[in-house]
């Protein structure tokens, strides 16, 4: 509903009403509260204008996300490295399920062919909030070796408290 107001403003208001009767029943007054609406209705234009915003931003990023996946294996891991996302190339190249993958961390598809330095040198740069970048040899669930350019992204929040991080790879056409 809108008020009008002097000057022909218009001031949009809520309106909570009752009828009051006399004893006899009629009605002889109605009385209620008016309350105004237009910081309300700002906050409700301003909320339909963030939401707009997040869905259209939500939808870029599912198809960055739909061009990645089409790209390159993309696994996900806690603070710690344990996996809890892997995609459907990481599936296929690695021919472990993700079931099979999530719970677990890196080793499961380890090649051996890394020395330990390799992997700590990876970690240490990771867990200082770098990118790391390079290449690696993994073994796939029945035993063939792959090789990966690999460049696992650490991500923080809030800063300096590890969160899950995301690590990209792009299969090397060489055994």
């Amino acid at each position: 509903m809108v008020l009008l107001c002097g000057k022909g403003n218009q001031v949009p208001v809520a309106v909570n009403a009752q009828v009051v009767f006399d004893d006899a029943g009629l009605p002889t007054a109605i009385e209620g509260i008016l309350r105004d609406m237009t910081e309300r209705d700002h906050l409700d234009s301003l909320l339909a204008e963030r939401t707009h915003r997040l869905q259209r931003t939500l939808a870029e990023l599912e198809h960055q996300k739909f061009a990645l996946d089409q790209h390159a294996i993309v696994i996900i891991t806690d603070a710690i490295g344990t996996i809890i996302y892997a995609n459907r190339k990481c599936i296929d190249i690695s021919q472990y399920s993700l079931g099979e993958l999530r719970g677990q961390d890196h080793r499961l598809l380890n090649s051996g062919y890394h020395s330990r330095a390799f992997f700590a040198e990876m970690w240490e740069t990771i867990s200082k909030g770098r990118v790391w970048d390079g290449e690696s040899r993994n073994r796939s669930k029945d035993g063939p070796l792959y090789w990966i350019a690999c460049t696992p992204v650490p991500s923080t929040t809030p800063p300096g408290h590890p969160s899950p991080s995301g690590s990209r790879h792009r299969p090397q056409l060489r055994n």
